[in-house]
């Protein structure tokens, strides 16, 4: 395939881009972070990287996670995205810091909608498109409704943002007849799966093995394809390794569901405000999607209908067509597939499939309106040019004076079909103009579409309850580690942080988020859940949900047992009253804040002496406490066993005195090892072979990778200067 863009144009496109999309989330961002991104990038997300991040300051790799469920494997947990690239940068952006800032967390993200429209820009340049159909078919893919919803979730917007590299590949090799362009097929899907969410990483390669049946030679490169998947999968093997051993550990979760039925989950594409999202509105109901696509791909997949582009777009209504199956779920086919095989099930989600719908209105909007562009039209008057800017600047400006204030002014429901319809006219003025303007006129015209396709996608898709809660998520984890409660509190805790702490099921905070703040808990809201615990557990989980565990605290022996400490709840808690009045806990003071911590008289610590004889005298020592690796001193006139009340799991070790022992299971699901009387040494470490020998293979996946880049890229060179001699 020919240079379709120059390394100037390239350079140019993402500079512009860059800006825009800063402008795009400026109030996320310093120095103004008047909102911050919400649910699951602030309660789940940031707790696993700020957790890696303060393990390696601190001079440790982080693989084992011990703040939930008594502990499980966080170098198995994919959605931690340990081994994804593009982590590390955020942790040496943060360097020298204490915690992980998260307007940094939320720079990432934005960055990966920056790089979606980049990539998606040159994968339709490479299809000899013009420059402004490809930009706002570029603008579809990464400001549209699907990816500004997904800015919460971590795992799908970074996988999302590698997809178009991914097509170009399958481009390059359907018209050179080469495999070798598809080596960044195989890096876009290394990526997309070590981001951290498998679905959308099963999505994209479904979609890619369409795209490709889809093109020419397709059954050749769609060959080559499955196998430049299946390499990916070998460059990621650091951490599929660990991850398919966890998963064996887990609770199977099928949540493919029944597929899209309902007519509203179509009309959010076309109706920008169909929902009514803004902050101040009350919460919307699931399923109730912002999908927004755009008057860009509206004009475009018009335009190609309009002209009959079936056969440059084939392969794209290949995707689309996958998608469409897979997002109803016709018949059920798709659903009873996923409650048959587990692995099917665990990676296969109906909602993920949208980013296909997203990306074929992309490439067939941009072919559509390039197609348009390129046909001859007649001369138009030269006053109509800058009446139609202003038009178009104008009603961009219109739209933002609406977005202000929460967008309380905005319509909503069918209403909302209003701004699309004047955007439509407008636009389709402007491009009648532009096939025909030159030199200014047609940069004022390109500048004026651009503009107000942005700011339409700015006003109906930031600062929503779906993206952004008010207010600075850093100055309150400044002032209070965990907002609504009192720093004093919080240092005791820290002090005692080998003892677990159990939460109000209905006033406490998420889980989680304990696991940024350097303390663990017994409960867990985490789709790692181990099954041996979920099974020990299971009479105290919550009806319909298999991860939610609540402690009652009058059950005191199990918190004991389970080495609690502290009873985390608020004066509306459901269990505030009860533990207020029960003489074996006490009130921690300073108490004038939202939450309330009580403290079990008595407690044990997560690991325990049980000597063969009661009246033996005995002492326990904790010398090392490490997630990864536990040692004791036991000194004691009989034999006994020294309990860790710490998961059962793959990779844990011990030794007692240096000499390996083996770990026997106690209470069914933590740990135990036999100890001879006397005085000794005990060790707990975890070892997660599977990492290292997936680092091997990755190791030498990308040393293939390299070479194959190499080989095909000096021939082709040598080639050229052949030609030009």
């Amino acid at each position: 395939m020919e240079r379709a863009v120059s390394r100037a144009e390239t350079f140019r496109v993402a500079a512009i881009s860059l800006l825009f999309t800063y402008g795009f989330f400026f109030e996320y961002l310093p120095p103004f972070r008047w909102v911050h991104v919400p649910y699951d990038l602030e309660g789940y997300h940031y707790s696993l990287l700020s957790y890696a991040f303060d393990s390696l300051r601190h001079g440790r790799f982080p693989l084992w996670d011990a703040s939930l469920y008594c502990g499980f494997s966080f170098a198995g947990n994919i959605q931690a995205g340990l081994y994804y690239p593009p982590n590390w940068l955020l942790f040496v952006a943060n360097t020298g810091r204490e915690r992980l800032a998260y307007w940094s967390l939320e720079a990432l993200v934005f960055v990966h909608v920056w790089l979606a429209f980049v990539l998606c820009y040159l994968w339709l340049r490479a299809k000899k498109l013009e420059a402004l159909p490809c930009a706002l078919g570029a603008g579809v893919f990464a400001f549209s409704g699907h990816a500004l919803i997904q800015i919460q979730h971590l795992g799908v917007i970074c996988g999302y943002a590698w997809m178009p590299l991914g097509l170009r590949a399958i481009d390059e090799a359907a018209e050179s007849g080469r495999w070798q362009p598809l080596w960044k097929l195989a890096l876009a899907s290394a990526l997309c799966l070590l981001a951290g969410y498998p679905p959308s990483w099963f999505a994209f390669c479904v979609l890619a093995a369409a795209y490709a049946l889809g093109g020419a030679n397709r059954w050749r490169v769609t060959a080559w394809t499955t196998l430049a998947i299946a390499f990916s999968q070998l460059i990621a093997m650091v951490q599929l390794l660990p991850a398919w051993q966890t998963q064996a550990m887990k609770i199977p979760e099928v949540k493919y569901g029944i597929g899209v039925v309902n007519l509203d989950f179509f009309l959010s594409f076309a109706l920008p405000n169909y929902f009514d999202s803004r902050i101040g509105a009350p919460l919307l109901p699931r399923g109730t999607d912002y999908l927004y696509l755009g008057v860009p791909a509206f004009l475009g997949l018009a335009a190609a209908l309009w002209y009959r582009l079936l056969r440059p777009v084939l392969p794209l209504l290949a995707v689309l067509a996958v998608s469409m199956i897979a997002v109803s779920n016709p018949f059920l086919l798709i659903s009873d597939l996923a409650v048959r095989y587990r692995l099917f099930g665990e990676i296969c989600r109906d909602r993920y499939f949208v980013a296909g719908i997203v990306l074929a209105a992309a490439g067939i909007s941009a072919a559509g309106l390039d197609g348009f562009l390129k046909r001859a039209g007649s001369s138009p008057r030269g006053w109509l040019t800058p009446v139609v800017v202003l038009l178009l600047g104008a009603w961009a400006a219109w739209e933002v004076w609406l977005w202000r204030d929460d967008g309380e002014r905005l319509a909503v429901g069918w209403n909302s079909a209003l701004y699309p319809s004047m955007l439509l006219a407008l636009h389709s003025a402007g491009l009648f103009l532009l096939r025909s303007s030159q030199g200014r006129r047609r940069g004022w015209l390109s500048g004026a579409l651009l503009l107000a396709a942005g700011v339409d996608y700015k006003v109906f898709g930031t600062s929503k309850q779906f993206d952004a809660r008010p207010g600075d998520n850093d100055q309150v984890r400044i002032a209070e580690r965990l907002p609504g409660m009192i720093n004093a509190v919080y240092q005791t805790l820290l002090a005692n942080s080998e003892y677990r702490i159990a939460i109000d099921p209905l006033t406490g905070p998420f889980p989680s988020e304990l696991r940024s703040l350097g303390l663990s808990t017994p409960q867990g809201i985490d789709p790692m859940m181990p099954a041996q615990y979920r099974e020990k557990m299971k009479a105290l989980m919550r009806p319909g949900d298999t991860r939610v565990l609540d402690l009652d605290p009058s059950n005191v022996e199990l918190l004991r047992s389970l080495g609690v400490r502290y009873f985390l709840t608020a004066e509306s808690g459901k269990f505030f009253q009860a533990l207020a009045a029960d003489s074996r806990f006490r009130l921690l003071e300073p108490s004038r804040s939202y939450f309330q911590v009580f403290e079990l008289r008595d407690p044990h610590p997560p690991y325990r002496w049980q000597a063969e004889s009661h009246s033996a005298p005995a002492s326990l020592e904790r010398i090392v406490w490490q997630p990864e690796r536990r040692m004791f001193r036991v000194k004691s006139s009989a034999a006994g066993r020294l309990v860790l009340v710490e998961q059962f799991y793959p990779g844990w070790r011990a030794e007692i005195d240096g000499h390996p022992v083996e770990i026997e299971r106690w209470d069914d699901v933590f740990q135990a090892v036999r100890v001879a009387a006397g005085e000794h040494q005990i060790t707990f470490e975890y070892h997660a072979r599977t990492v290292w020998i997936g680092a091997l293979v990755t190791a030498l996946s990308l040393a293939a990778l390299c070479v194959g880049v190499l080989r095909s890229a000096l021939p082709a060179r040598y080639t050229q200067r052949s030609r030009s001699a």
